[in-house]
């Protein structure tokens, strides 16, 4: 079973909060606003051992084929990662053994094509 955490997005930076001694601790609210955006880790790391969380922009390559970009994105009932904003192309993150975060949704939108 994976380990339930998450980040949310205040619009300037990631906050980081999840369950601790069986409380839910969150700070939804962050310098005096609402967070944006809020996103689940995946319970995997990368190549590097950086955790994995929804939004994340990862680089994979899958045995022999070549190299791709994609973002991570919760499809129930499984972690996927999306090639692009425009269409519903998808592959389960489990299928990559070489993957690594390049960037997120958020603050590098411009890693993802349309």
């Amino acid at each position: 079973m994976r380990e339930i955490k998450f980040r949310s997005w205040s619009g300037t930076k990631f906050y980081y909060w999840g369950i601790i001694n069986d409380n839910f601790v969150s700070p939804i609210y962050s310098d005096d606003k609402l967070v944006k955006e809020i996103s689940q880790f995946t319970g995997l790391t990368d190549k590097l051992g950086k955790e994995i969380y929804e939004g994340d922009i990862v680089k994979c390559k899958e045995d022999m084929t070549e190299e791709f970009t994609g973002y991570i994105w919760y499809r129930c009932p499984d972690f996927v990662i999306r090639q692009d904003l425009g269409n519903d192309n998808f592959t389960y993150v489990d299928c990559f053994r070489d993957k690594y975060i390049i960037g997120n949704i958020y603050e590098n939108p411009e890693l993802i094509t349309n």
